[in-house]
């Protein structure tokens, strides 16, 4: 069962739907109440739940890139966004999704709203017990361009039965989607904490194999080794099910370990708009930014600028907002310009 969260007349409502073999269809609505018992009980058993961020609250741009993959747009839409908005970047939450095609450029809608609007919403859904795994706008959907969904651009105030018909378009298309950073969903926190317990679990696991080993120089015994090492394996059948050969108990698990502790590191990154802020303050000129990768404690930036004195500028200005040494790559590009790939580590406690 799915749920759908939405305001109506400023009272919250849950739409459920349940998937059959020709999609989602919808069965009912309720009025969301911390007094309902029957209705606390149908929230626990939701496999999913959508959060929607009324019409009036959301606003969209429409900006022109060469390119329409996914990371480069990523990187720099943070800045072509706060030229063209009053507030802080850092005060909204976006999304955006490619909408056409013109004389070779990709037309791309990006679609923001208040970000204290929407953690106010969230938290009014937290006091029902509710995570919402999405947050959209049913209605922003329908007013994008190029829009596809059925009955897109319709105008007026939709019916009930209008409105939840879009509801289950947009659950089956979603194209916009806000939880990212500090909405994002929670499930995906819980499972960084599942990766610190293992690596706590393995470290225990760790400290028995060097007692294991110990044991055995003492003892000296060939039927204690084999039996000890028939106790690791298991140990480390159980800690990682599913491996084929285990040739190495205690190295197979120092290197499991190792990779929880870099999953769980990737799954608790700080939110990079504070880098984007320290770039955005020394960018100038015409040298253009074509991407931003933030990944690993590194900042790789890739893009064009006048002369190699203009990369370099570019690199010690980023030496002295960031931290560490940079390396620095440049081409000549076709039209006389100077390509160029900046890597730099970021400075500790520097992550935005």
């Amino acid at each position: 069962m799915t749920g759908f969260v939405y305001l109506r007349d400023g009272v919250y409502m849950l739409a459920l739907y349940e998937r059959e073999r020709g999609g989602l269809q919808f069965r009912e609505v309720h009025e969301l109440k911390t007094s309902d018992a029957y209705l606390s009980g149908v929230i626990a058993r939701l496999d999913m739940v959508y959060m929607d961020v009324p019409r009036s609250s959301v606003r969209f741009r429409i900006l022109s890139f060469p390119f329409d993959e996914r990371d480069k747009l990523d990187g720099v839409i943070p800045f072509q966004l706060q030229e063209m908005i009053t507030e802080n970047v850092e005060d909204i939450v976006y999304d955006f999704t490619v909408v056409g095609k013109d004389d070779g450029n990709y037309r791309v809608a990006v679609c923001f709203a208040d970000r204290d609007t929407v953690r106010g919403m969230r938290d009014d859904l937290a006091r029902f017990g509710i995570d919402p795994a999405v947050i959209t706008s049913v209605e922003a959907h329908w007013s994008l361009p190029g829009n596809t969904l059925e009955g897109g651009g319709a105008s007026g105030t939709p019916t009930d039965t209008d409105f939840h018909g879009r509801v289950r378009r947009v659950m089956e298309e979603c194209r916009i989607n806000f939880a990212r950073g500090e909405f994002a969903y929670r499930g995906d926190v819980e499972k960084a904490k599942g990766y610190l317990k293992v690596t706590a679990v393995l470290g225990v696991l760790l400290y028995l194999s060097v007692m294991f080993h110990l044991a055995m120089d003492i003892r000296n015994s060939v039927t204690a080794e084999k039996e000890v090492r028939q106790a690791m394996e298991q140990l480390y059948r159980r800690v990682v099910p599913g491996e084929g050969r285990v040739v190495n108990p205690v190295y197979q698990l120092r290197a499991f370990r190792k990779q929880m502790k870099e999953k769980a590191v990737v799954l608790n990154d700080a939110r990079p708009l504070g880098i984007f802020r320290e770039i955005a303050g020394i960018w100038k000129g015409e040298t253009v930014l074509e991407s931003l990768k933030i990944e690993s404690g590194y900042v790789t930036l890739r893009g064009e600028a006048p002369s190699i004195s203009d990369v370099q500028s570019l690199a010690d200005a980023l030496t002295e907002r960031i931290g560490g040494t940079p390396a620095v790559d440049t081409r000549q590009t076709s039209g006389g310009r100077t390509g160029f790939t900046i890597q730099i580590k970021k400075k500790e406690g520097n992550s935005g």
